[in-house]
């Protein structure tokens, strides 16, 4: 059954159902067993007949937001790690794995403009230190400008 009608015989009302043969029946909730599944990938719960479900697969769009987002974190704390002033302008050098490299390239403008960096560059990074991105590992470089 769909949503509105089993909604109605939950509440109380008698549903009747239209056979092949032209027959009809008519069912109650004491009728019927409602049995609720979850779709895979999803997130439900229920109470008082009422479902809420979330989709909690990721797709590429929002990993990449994740890598971006978990970037400017990064950044932000080795900005305060330098003693930076809130205003002070960076340039920031990083280095990571082809799909860190995408995402930061993808995010470039929201990077800058959340971390004040004038340059976001990607180069091969011997001496600074790793950091995890949601699991993939990245160095950064910061620099005032």
């Amino acid at each position: 059954l769909e949503s509105a009608r089993i909604g109605a015989v939950l509440r109380g009302e008698e549903v009747i159902l239209t056979l092949k043969s032209g027959n009809t029946l008519s069912l109650t909730k004491e009728d019927l067993s409602i049995l609720r599944e979850e779709k895979e990938g999803m997130c439900v719960a229920s109470e008082d007949g009422v479902t809420i479900a979330l989709d909690t697969e990721l797709d590429q769009a929002l990993v990449y937001e994740g890598y971006g987002r978990e970037f400017v974190s990064k950044v932000q704390n080795l900005r305060k790690e330098m003693g930076l002033e809130v205003t002070d302008r960076i340039t920031i050098v990083f280095d990571g794995t082809p799909e860190v490299k995408d995402a930061i390239a993808e995010f470039k403008e929201y990077i800058c403009n959340e971390t004040l960096a004038d340059s976001l560059a990607e180069e091969t990074l011997a001496d600074a230190a790793e950091s995890d991105l949601n699991g993939q590992m990245c160095k950064i470089l910061v620099t005032k400008a």
